[in-house]
């Protein structure tokens, strides 16, 4: 799944270099999208809309954070 996640960001969200997310993020991500997408989703990322410092963001350390809309079947 981690590798997946690298992919899609990679290839569908327009970032073109290598993540360089700790394993501890990639796990954190996995587990997220496990726990609330068991039957996968489609998502869009709204690159306008963001907050420079976000201190509390639904997982992982505090960093600057995007809107991000999930869509399930």
């Amino acid at each position: 799944l981690i590798e997946t996640i690298k992919k899609d960001l990679m290839n569908e969200y327009g970032i073109e270099e290598e993540l360089f997310l700790p394993n501890e993020d990639l796990e954190m991500i996995s587990r997220f999208i496990g726990e609330n997408f068991p039957n996968g989703y489609t998502m869009s990322v709204d690159w306008e809309s963001c907050t420079e410092f976000n201190p509390r963001p639904a997982f992982g350390k505090p960093c600057k954070t995007h809107k991000v809309t999930f869509v399930t079947n």
